[in-house]
């Protein structure tokens, strides 16, 4: 069974215009969990 890191796609850092910063992983996931299980 594949692991949930296997299934996000791969951060490229990007020199000239590097954007925003990423956030964690665990954060974001926790984050959509909680709005599906809470129906938010």
């Amino acid at each position: 069974m594949a692991g949930v890191r296997e299934l996000l796609p791969v951060r490229q850092w990007r020199w000239r215009s590097p954007g925003r910063k990423a956030l964690d992983d665990r954060k974001v996931l926790s984050g959509i969990l909680f709005v599906l299980y809470t129906g938010i």
